[in-house]
């Protein structure tokens, strides 16, 4: 008897897992995810465990979860199954779900690089593994709640997506960008934020979720009836802990949503003006900024802004009919806890608000994020940007391009047409067709935003801004203009042929662009903190944790010709010569580097000879350095830097201790300006007032600054390059401080030189409009 006893009972736990394969939406579910993960293998950036892949799985698995759970318990009323076994099976088949895609992409590693699997996992276990799991215990309680199972299955499907409609909501009616939801996890708000971290609000959210999901479980095991696997209410009610617990989970669930907004688990307009402090009401913006802001520096951002508009209305043909909103964070990780991006500016036109951190005035990304706005009364559907389907579906290519299209004043020293050529004889740059939707973001971001920007504006300028307009109210430049892309590009390469072009462009171009788009790179985010870690030690001063950080992020990507150039320069600075020379060869050889990026580290180098003493090989350095592609803000230091060597001591070690510091130690602000009044001294020219008044310019006594330039011009200054800075900065300070006829005269200057850049002219063009704009308001 006991010998068959056993036997007959040793097939049944075999015979319940059978059952539950057979199970056919536990099949199409687990179909599902697979394909789920090999198409998220495909792409660099979903193909590794990390929050992007786990997000993507948060959306698409919980529904499945939750219907395999409300089937399988339609099918247990006809096997009478205990609500126990019920729940645990419901949970393994969510579980399995998620685990096809995550093994899949831990297999993945093979072929791209995972750099911080454990800090992925996390990603993984809160969002898709947590999710997937209430949502298969909710599907539960969802079909033992109704007799019939089509209707169950439909609830439980459409359950999860509630969370999601929730966050769309959120996202429209808050400055938000972020979201949380219960079933989907966390969107961090963009993926061009690599610095992407768990909140503590997330974790604050996944202990309720927890809370409500062993509720949901009490509740089922103590009132479903087991005949007819339906809940109903017991005979002597129920057990005192389960109501506790339920009554526990609801009391939490309202708390947690009352208190949302302090605890950051999401934002309002509200929030962020308390926080901020100070709001300026102007005649075209409001503009919400800190408080301890100096009110005259807070009324020419709000200004500014309305200068803004009106010259981005004149660029498009449009109207601006209601008052902007543009707020400007202290930081940006300020900027990050408020509404979710950190280092990248976002416009939201249905809300008509732009949200910036503090900069150097005027706002080098002000115009831009206006453009946005303004641009809206050219757009169709609720968010006010172009797109198909109504304008439901975003078309960034236009969205970001016209923005820059509009932009008044150049950027990094070229205009977008410039930039454009550069890409475009360097080898660097797609077709603009291989850029329309989803591709723009596999691109090089600041390549992407300037080929379409440089386009746009070639079909603004040619074709008038009604057109442009039609353009972006259909999302179809085809349609509009009536020609192929390959006429259209043929077209505006024609363009670009005609446009001026420094000797120096092309090579700046290929450095630029040369990083590939986020959704292309290795290990963005371990990158971004490394990057991080390494600027915080070169700062201050820890040349041995600065090389560590360097060569961790080349042992992710060797190919990061950027911070190949800055270890070879934290070398040289250490007295590793010989090694930092190798490191040299191999970027400029094997590596291929731009020309600019070798450049710089053979700054690295000339600055290394200067500290040892080795002033010879120094200025050799630097004036051979003088004829490479290099921006104009480096060529300028490198020009004070021979003056310092040519001067000899004690103005060389002045100047050194001002531009390259020493190893191992800090040049605080109190250094830094006695070396400057030094260099005043010992020197007859005017470069000593030229460095002190640029000091004094960037912690905003442009009222001190002011009359230092004027006495660097009075007692000369040596190169062109520093004549056009000294007539810029001297133009903003007497802005700054009201004096528009001493501005206009140095913006005037600056366009009467023959020897300037294109980028500079727009520039004192634009600041000339800004004045006579101030004189009429």
């Amino acid at each position: 008897m006991i010998g068959r006893a056993s036997r007959s009972a040793v097939p049944r736990q075999p015979s319940r897992i059978a059952s539950l394969l057979s199970l056919r939406s536990l099949r199409w579910g687990a179909g599902f995810a697979l394909v789920t993960g090999v198409a998220l293998c495909a792409v660099p950036l979903f193909g590794t465990l990390g929050p992007e892949g786990a997000l993507v799985l948060g959306v698409l698995l919980p529904p499945w979860a939750a219907a395999i759970a409300a089937r399988l318990t339609a099918r247990a009323r006809s096997e009478r199954m205990p609500s126990s076994v019920l729940l645990c099976q419901a949970v393994a088949c969510a579980w399995l779900l998620v685990t096809i895609p995550v093994v899949l992409l831990a297999l993945n590693a093979l072929r791209f690089k995972t750099c911080e699997p454990f800090a992925g996992l996390s990603f993984i276990a809160l969002g898709p593994w947590a999710g997937s799991t209430l949502a298969a215990v909710v599907g539960v309680a969802i079909g033992s709640s109704m007799q019939r199972a089509w209707l169950a299955t439909l609830l439980a499907v459409a359950t999860p997506p509630v969370a999601i409609i929730k966050a769309i909501y959120d996202f429209m009616a808050t400055p938000g960008i972020f979201a949380l939801g219960r079933f989907f996890g966390y969107f961090p708000g963009t993926f061009y934020d690599r610095r992407i971290e768990i909140p503590a609000a997330w974790l604050q959210q996944r202990a309720l979720d927890l809370l409500i999901g062993a509720a949901l479980w009490a509740l089922v095991v103590a009132f479903r009836d087991r005949r007819t696997g339906l809940l109903r209410p017991q005979r002597g009610g129920a057990h005192p802990v389960i109501l506790s617990l339920a009554v526990a989970a609801t009391l939490g669930a309202v708390f947690v949503e009352r208190s949302s907004l302090e605890r950051g688990q999401r934002t309002s307009t509200a929030l962020i003006e308390a926080r901020l402090g100070l709001v300026i009401d102007s005649a075209r913006c409001r503009v919400v900024l800190p408080r301890e802001l100096d009110m005259q520096q807070a009324q020419r951002l709000a200004r500014d802004c309305d200068f803004r508009v009106g010259q981005l209305e004149a660029r498009l043909g449009v109207r601006e009919t209601e008052r902007v909103t543009a707020f400007f964070f202290r930081s940006a990780h300020e900027k990050r806890q408020l509404m979710g991006a950190a280092r990248v500016y976002i416009a939201k036109p249905w809300r008509r608000e732009v949200y910036l951190q503090l900069a150097d005035f005027p706002h080098p990304v002000l115009a831009h994020e206006l453009a946005h706005i303004v641009a809206r009364h050219a757009a169709r559907g609720p968010f006010g940007i172009a797109g198909h389907l109504g304008g439901l579906i975003p078309e960034p290519t236009l969205i970001e391009g016209l923005a820059v299209a509009l932009e008044p004043t150049a950027r990094d020293e070229l205009t977008a047409h410039q930039w454009a050529k550069a890409a475009h004889l360097a080898k660097v740059a797609p077709s603009l067709q291989a850029m329309l939707g989803p591709s723009f973001f596999g691109k090089n971001q600041a390549m992407a935003y300037t080929l379409a920007g440089s386009f746009l504006r070639h079909v603004l300028d040619t074709r008038g801004p009604k057109v442009v307009r039609e353009i972006y109210r259909r999302a179809d430049v085809i349609a509009v203009l009536k020609q192929p892309w390959s006429a259209l590009e043929a077209e505006w390469h024609a363009a670009l042929d005609r446009v001026p072009l420094p000797d120096h462009a092309q090579a700046l171009a290929a450095a630029r662009f040369e990083r590939p788009g986020v959704f292309s790179q290795v290990c963005p985010h371990t990158v971004e903190r490394l990057e991080a870690e390494l600027a915080g030690a070169l700062n201050a001063g820890d040349t041995t944790r600065a090389i560590a950080k360097c060569r961790a992020v080349l042992e992710i990507d060797p190919n990061d010709m950027a911070v190949r150039a800055t270890l070879i320069t934290t070398l040289a600075r250490t007295g590793s010569t010989g090694a930092a020379q190798r490191q040299l060869s191999q970027l400029s050889g094997k590596l291929h580097a731009p020309s600019p990026i070798v450049s710089r580290a053979r700054v690295g180098l000339a600055d290394a000879a200067s500290l040892r003493g080795d002033h010879s090989q120094a200025e050799q350095a630097y004036k051979s350095l003088l004829a490479q592609p290099l921006p104009e803000a480096e060529l300028r230091q490198i020009e004070v830097k021979l003056l310092g060597i040519q001067a000899g001591d004690p103005v060389r070690s002045y100047i050194a201790e001002l531009l390259i510091g020493t190893p191992g130690r800090n040049t605080d602000i109190r250094t830094s300006m006695h070396a400057i009044h030094q260099i005043s001294t010992l020197r007859k020219d005017g470069l000593g007032p030229y460095l002190a008044a640029r000091q004094l310019s960037a912690a905003g006594r442009d009222d001190l600054a002011k009359p230092l330039f004027d006495e660097a011009f009075e007692r000369g200054l040596a190169t062109r390059r520093l004549r056009v800075e000294a007539h810029r900065l001297r133009g903003i300070s007497a802005f700054n401080i009201g004096e528009l006829d001493e501005a206009l005269q140095s913006f005037d200057a600056i366009a009467a030189l023959n020897d300037v850049s294109l980028a500079e002219q727009l520039e004192a063009q634009d600041w000339k409009r800004r004045i006579a704009f101030w004189r009429a308001h």
